[in-house]
């Protein structure tokens, strides 16, 4: 079943991309602008896709898929493959090294399950007693002339000041008027990466893009993006975890802070995966779907306010961001007609509140909106495939996103269907153009390389550590 169900996803998106370079090529061939017969229009060179064009290639995978969910859901029942909770995750956490099936027919839940893993070995506590993504050495202690020597201290000592979303560089204000924060990490295997080959500077950025030097990101690399709350009288402090920092509000710094945690994206390179293995958590209280919003409902909601008629997901300079959810999970159409994503995410979530709730963790009130990555052409690997794209990205959330990271570039659930050709969710922005640069572009942390002269490395190192996973 495992390799007769890749094997036709494979087909039909095979099927479904040579089909589109044929096209491609016959519009470069006939001219700019030109009809065919089956009703495809080119336009300045490129194929356009009619409605009826798109139902014939859209119809027939939904068909399939739908056939296929009741020969999954029988393997289910039969205890082939599961979507379960593991105790011994949060009891005796430890970082997996690579997604491991639990059946024949676990080309999905690996993933979720290693994503779940690697949370709740990141949050519990490291050497310093502080999470181990507290011990994790943030990005501006790293990108500067001469980075700081790795220690456990985490961002303890910094000001916390980047409010600015990735993609839209606007502000996410929650409903006490105050702008969520920001902090980007890494582990010590990606920050010896960087250090020991001064990719803070960069012209040596500049030196591997152009193939002059040879070098990939070490497997077993991490990189933590979390959002911060500034907490009011009026919030329930004890539903999140906190810590306390300085922060620059309104052009004031104002010390001892206490910040409420609201998102946390993991995003992991292994062995098999170099195109990363992306994964985000939310606080439950959050937001709530934007197709499920009842106006009965009671929640507490952080950045949503039911009394609001403000546009969701829209920036309004100065005001509060009313705040929902577009694709629950990040499982769109194609996902939700076939794969039972949100079912699987949905079980392994309530199995781990239930496990944190047993031990009165803080982190019950946590949960994994969803996991994305790439798969190979092979369809008995569910090996990663380089560079990311719409052709090869088929893992469970392709839409996926984060309401208190990415507010306002969410994918809604039909975004796969009309657009079926273009790059979404994680994908869509951590992306990098091989014939240009290199891998390590998948990750924004580069963006702050500086210029610091000329790259003087002595030995490039991407030697094996002894420890590729730990701290």
């Amino acid at each position: 079943m495992l390799w007769i169900l890749n094997l036709f996803l494979i087909y039909t998106f095979s099927a479904v991309a040579h089909a589109d370079t044929t096209l491609a090529d016959d519009c470069k061939a006939e001219g700019q602008n030109s009809t065919h017969l089956n009703g495809s229009v080119c336009v300045n060179g490129k194929p356009v896709l009619t409605p009826e064009e798109m139902h014939n290639k859209i119809f027939p995978l939904y068909e399939n898929m739908k056939n296929n969910k009741d020969s999954f859901e029988y393997y289910q029942r039969k205890s082939l493959v599961n979507c379960l909770a593991d105790k011994n995750w949060v009891n005796n956490p430890s970082l997996p090294t690579e997604p491991v099936a639990t059946g024949k027919l676990d080309i999905i839940c690996k993933f979720h399950k290693f994503s779940w893993q690697s949370f709740a070995y990141l949050t519990a506590l490291g050497v310093s007693k502080k999470p181990h993504f507290l011990e994790m050495m943030p990005k501006e202690r790293v990108f500067k002339r001469k980075p700081d020597a790795w220690d456990f201290d985490g961002d303890i000592n910094l000001i916390f000041s980047n409010i600015q979303q990735a993609a839209t560089s606007v502000v996410l204000n929650d409903w006490n008027h105050n702008p969520v924060f920001y902090q980007q990490s890494m582990n010590k295997k990606f920050y010896n990466d960087i250090v020991l080959n001064q990719l803070n500077n960069s012209q040596c950025i500049n030196e591997i893009d152009s193939k002059r030097r040879q070098f990939d990101i070490t497997a077993g690399a991490i990189e933590i993006k979390t959002s911060w709350k500034v907490l009011d009288p009026s919030d329930d402090a004890s539903s999140f975890f906190t810590i306390h920092r300085n922060i620059m509000l309104n052009g004031k710094l104002v010390k001892n802070t206490q910040l409420a945690l609201l998102g946390m994206h993991i995003v992991r390179k292994t062995p098999k995966h170099p195109e990363w293995i992306w994964a985000t958590f939310e606080h439950k209280d959050n937001a709530p779907d934007c197709d499920n919003i009842k106006s009965d409902d009671e929640t507490n909601w952080t950045l949503y306010n039911p009394n609001s008629s403000q546009k969701t997901n829209t920036y309004v300079a100065g005001q509060p961001t009313q705040v929902c959810r577009k694709t629950p999970h990040g499982a769109g159409f194609l996902a939700k007609a076939g794969l039972t994503v949100v079912r699987d995410i949905k079980d392994l979530n309530a199995g781990m509140a239930d496990i944190y709730q047993a031990k009165d963790a803080i982190w019950k009130n946590y949960f994994l909106v969803g996991s994305a990555w790439t798969q190979s052409i092979n369809p008995f690997s569910t090996n990663g495939k380089l560079p990311p794209t719409w052709r090869n990205e088929i893992g469970g959330s392709s839409l996926l996103s984060n309401t208190s990271i990415e507010t306002y570039v969410q994918n809604p659930k039909w975004f796969d269907i009309e657009h079926p050709n273009t790059d979404r969710g994680c994908f869509g922005c951590h992306i990098y153009n091989p014939d240009k640069q290199n891998a390590l572009h998948l990750s924004h942390m580069f963006n702050a390389a500086k210029d610091y002269g000329s790259c003087i490395v002595r030995t490039l190192h991407n030697k094996k550590s002894e420890a590729p996973f730990g701290e």
